[in-house]
């Protein structure tokens, strides 16, 4: 009998100059990417009231993402085109989509943040596709003590004929 079953993945990316953005994948994307990130990807723990500890986690994956981005105020409300790769574990899923600029003068002009949507487009064997969304940190200008990175979940459905008998996918 065929059961469709659900995962739910929750990650942290950051910038890392030790994951570099793969150019190729950009150079793919249905736009024209003029913002290329490398990303390392991290668990993470919470403490009984679901806050999240602070420190990094274990490394989990890599990941690159692309955007286009046309004014470099990026006004609130616009909403930029952007594809991502996660290189995890379970195997490669790639997600397309729009982030919302949500801010981009708290807690200091300069500092964004903003709220992806992402349709999975391209994943592993036996997954039927999925969504990603984030919450994402963006410093274009380099404003000290604040990173670019964001919390990612990931959720996708998958075929029980596909998965062995821990649940993972073949």
């Amino acid at each position: 009998m065929r059961r469709i079953l659900q995962r739910v993945i929750q990650f942290r990316s950051v910038e890392d100059p030790a994951s570099p953005p793969d150019a190729a994948f950009c150079d793919g994307a249905p736009f024209q990417a003029n913002v290329r990130l490398g990303a390392s990807l991290y668990s993470h723990e919470v403490d009984r009231h679901g806050q999240v500890k602070q420190d990094e986690g274990r490394k989990i994956g890599t990941a690159t993402a692309c955007a286009r981005l046309t004014d470099p105020k990026l006004p609130v409300g616009t909403q930029p085109p952007f594809v991502v790769r996660f290189d995890l574990p379970e195997g490669s899923f790639t997600a397309l989509g729009a982030c919302t600029i949500a801010s981009n003068d708290v807690p200091e002009r300069g500092l964004v943040m903003a709220g992806c949507t992402l349709r999975l487009t391209a994943f592993p064997k036996g997954v039927l596709g999925g969504v990603v969304t984030s919450l994402s940190t963006f410093n274009p200008s380099g404003l000290p003590g604040f990173g670019t990175g964001s919390w990612w979940t990931l959720q996708y459905y998958y075929d029980s004929a596909s998965a062995d008998s821990q649940g993972e996918i073949r």
